[in-house]
């Protein structure tokens, strides 16, 4: 794990230092002017199974689809809330959905266009932060991450567990923000000011406060996992934070030249682990194998730099909840720039491309070191000491990116392998 982690740690360090993307225009914005949306303000948007758009507003449920708009209220529907906060689609693709403080003792789902009511238990505030479906070979959990309580619900045994300062002492904090799932190390749970809770498989509690753990933040507004293990985190003030159940580390300006802000508000992870950052005051950032991509309302059409929430549709599309409307942004076609803080060149380094793995090597220039990764980030080749021929006959077939430094540039090329 600890290796996974300084692989990735590296690309983020020698792209985000070196190579910022130039972001194409948001695809989509929809607003109270263009749209039946209800309310500008956009806390929350996922999308189910059978590609349902579904927005959560601080007045009123929206549904998109193919068919146009919905719209749901208190006033017309058992809509418990119609400040929506969160949302969780369960094993059926039923809609779960958090509210902010109107109903004590319930909260509502949506199942066949039809809003039901689900009783909750007293010990769980009103103001739902996240909610998680988790189903293992022996039971369906549902988890709510509220402002007094971690509750767990078992569709098993109709049961509620909790998780606060009446049955877990050490808590630093009870008010939870975020959920994320790992298979083997269990949930984990970011908290207000309460650093970070990992509730294993094995029911056993960890806690992670201060900063004698490295935590640089102890809220954390966002939580993910990506598919090498890592565990990423959004913090108001301590950056883009990665850890990889040994060590944190942070990404923010200070340390990454280029990176915008301190303050991330949510996280999206691709199947290619792009990561996707959602912040409280500079729009949308990309980190991906290529470089850094900033969105916000200097450079394309997004309405506000504040993002509430984003959710990754089929690794296609980003949707990004704002104060201000949802936008919609394709993943793809993202280019290059020429703006750079330290110049990065794509160039024909080496040749033949596509190739068999043994490459021959035409940079002139004094190389400090050539590094190749494959497509989920991972480092396969690194080495100090380059010659001009390069083997990488032992790669699988598939395409890779080669990083070539100096000592006053970057030289990527994207090559090919196959035998």
């Amino acid at each position: 794990m600890k290796r996974k982690h300084s692989q990735l740690t590296i690309i983020i360090y020698t792209f985000c230092s070196s190579l910022f993307i130039q972001a194409q225009n948001i695809d989509t914005v929809y607003h109270t002017n263009n749209s039946s949306l209800t309310y500008h303000t956009i806390n929350t948007v996922i999308t189910d199974k059978a590609q349902n758009v579904w927005i959560g507003t601080e007045y009123g449920l929206n549904l998109l689809n193919a068919d146009g708009w919905q719209n749901w209220f208190t006033e017309t529907s058992n809509l418990h809330d119609n400040a929506i906060r969160s949302f969780g689609l369960d094993f059926d693709n039923s809609l779960w959905i958090g509210g902010f403080q109107n109903d004590l003792s319930n909260f509502s789902f949506l199942k066949n266009d039809t809003i039901y009511l689900h009783e909750k238990p007293a010990e769980l505030s009103s103001f739902i932060r996240d909610i998680l479906f988790v189903e293992t070979d022996s039971t369906k959990m549902m988890f709510l991450a509220t402002s007094s309580s971690l509750g767990i619900y078992s569709f098993n045994d109709e049961y509620w567990q909790f998780y606060n300062f009446a049955t877990s002492p050490y808590l630093r904090s009870q008010h939870f923000t975020s959920l994320a799932y790992d298979a083997s190390k269990g949930i984990y749970a970011g908290t207000l000011n309460g650093g970070l809770f990992n509730l294993k498989n094995n029911g056993n509690i960890r806690v992670l406060f201060g900063e004698e753990t490295g935590l640089p933040d102890n809220t954390i507004l966002d939580v993910a996992v990506d598919g090498n293990g890592l565990v990423w985190l959004a913090t108001p003030e301590g950056g883009l934070v990665s850890y990889d159940d040994n060590t944190f580390e942070s990404i923010n300006p200070d340390n990454k030249p280029g990176f915008p802000t301190r303050s991330i508000s949510s996280i999206a992870i691709s199947t290619k682990n792009d990561i996707w950052c959602g912040t409280l005051d500079a729009g949308i950032v990309l980190l991906n194998i290529e470089g850094l991509v900033k969105f916000n309302i200097e450079n394309s059409t997004l309405l506000s730099n504040k993002i509430n929430d984003l959710h990754l549709q089929n690794d296609t599309l980003i949707w990004a909840a704002t104060d201000n409307g949802l936008a919609k942004i394709c993943t793809s076609n993202k280019t290059v720039s020429s703006n750079f803080l330290f110049p990065v060149h794509k160039v024909d380094a080496v040749y033949p491309n596509p190739s068999n793995g043994n490459l021959i090597l035409t940079q002139k220039h004094l190389i400090l070191r050539i590094s190749v990764y494959n497509t989920t980030g991972s480092l396969v080749y690194d080495t100090f000491n380059p010659t001009q021929n390069i083997n990488l006959s032992y790669l699988q077939n598939g395409s890779y990116l080669l990083n070539i430094q100096t000592e006053n540039a970057v030289y990527v090329q994207k090559i090919l392998i196959f035998y």
